[in-house]
């Protein structure tokens, strides 16, 4: 039995195991595992229209032994200070979890987001409606590389292409872009106050042939804002991390960031970013964040969204990403 306890204090660089189909179905026999209530399993597919500032995030967070789902969807356009800022927006904390009953090959929230699985591990479908404001989108996601699985079995990440179009608010957008999805099954996600400084989830796509996601604490050598709050030695703030280029997928073995904040709103405005994967690559990165939007999982998490322009060795990217922040953090550098 195992009720190891979240997925983003782990150090899973290493080797990258496959994945497979099954991989984009429900996991009850490796949830009943766990035996912490705080089992989960999750499914996230973003997408976003880079030109004029929107992002478009799907999202659910199952707790089978609860019988509980928090998700739905939301979208924004620009920077935001409230979540409830965003131009649409309908994520609920606690919906039955019925909508499941058959897998999530093809599930209908009652906030009437949509997602479907059209082919496991390459074709996704997400779509929803909301007329009375204006609001709508059907976006295909094609892969584009296989899934990057997390060393433990239990966690993936991969690049998209994402097609389709989104209305906000009565105007309409083409969506052609590339986007992140991921996946977490057989943890106990603890919504208990982590005392760590922010984990950065990094995401580039740079064409079919390039992308990176990285999840990361700033380097302390790097002097972050946090420094003298918190003890993180510099070889802990790697904690996952791949490489998509040449046709394969290759960890991510060393990592140095630097966030650089709006201290009115802790939302990130600049990543630094440089990293080295285990064929011995180095690069250089800088994200510059053209929208951003918090989002609150759980009552004790602080996570803007951004989508971030990278700059990268030479290559223009694109790629929604997240700092996931806790409250000692927040309460020791939001300033009024």
């Amino acid at each position: 039995m195992s009720d190891q306890n979240t997925w983003f204090i782990k150090e899973l660089h290493g080797k990258i195991p496959q994945g497979m189909p099954a991989d984009d179905y429900l996991h009850p026999q490796v949830n009943a595992e766990v035996l912490d209530e705080a089992s989960t399993e999750t499914q996230g597919h973003l997408f976003s229209v880079p030109e004029a500032g929107i992002t478009c995030m799907g999202y659910i967070w199952h707790h089978p032994r609860l019988n509980l789902l928090t998700g739905g969807c939301m979208a924004w356009q620009g920077k935001k200070t409230f979540m409830l800022g965003c131009e649409l927006l309908d994520m609920r904390s606690f919906m039955h979890d019925r909508a499941l009953a058959n897998d999530i090959g093809d599930y209908q929230l009652v906030t009437g987001y949509r997602a479907q699985v059209l082919e496991p591990n390459q074709r996704f479908r997400m779509s929803y409606e909301d007329a009375a404001r204006g609001n709508a989108f059907d976006v295909e996601l094609n892969a584009i590389m296989p899934l990057a699985m997390a060393t433990n079995g239990r966690h993936f990440e991969q690049a998209m292409r994402a097609k389709g179009w989104i209305t906000l608010r009565g105007q309409r957008y083409a969506v052609d872009s590339y986007s992140i999805r991921d996946r977490t099954w057989g943890e106990a996600r603890s919504e208990a106050i982590v005392p760590t400084p922010p984990i950065g989830w990094l995401n580039g796509i740079f064409g079919d042939d390039f992308a990176f996601s990285c999840t990361v604490i700033d380097h302390p050598e790097l002097e972050p804002i946090w420094k003298a709050q918190f003890k993180i030695p510099a070889e802990k703030t790697l904690l996952s991390g791949w490489v998509w280029r040449d046709g394969e997928i290759v960890a991510i073995t060393g990592a140095r960031k630097k966030t650089h904040y709006d201290t009115r709103t802790l939302i990130p405005q600049r990543v630094d970013f440089a990293f080295t994967d285990a064929r011995g690559r180095a690069y250089e990165a800088t994200a510059t964040a053209v929208n951003a939007a918090p989002t609150n999982t759980w009552m004790n998490l602080h996570a803007p969204v951004f989508l971030a322009r990278w700059e990268c060795n030479g290559r223009q990217g694109w790629g929604e990403s997240q700092d996931i922040q806790w409250n000692d953090f927040v309460q020791a550098h939001l300033q009024a």
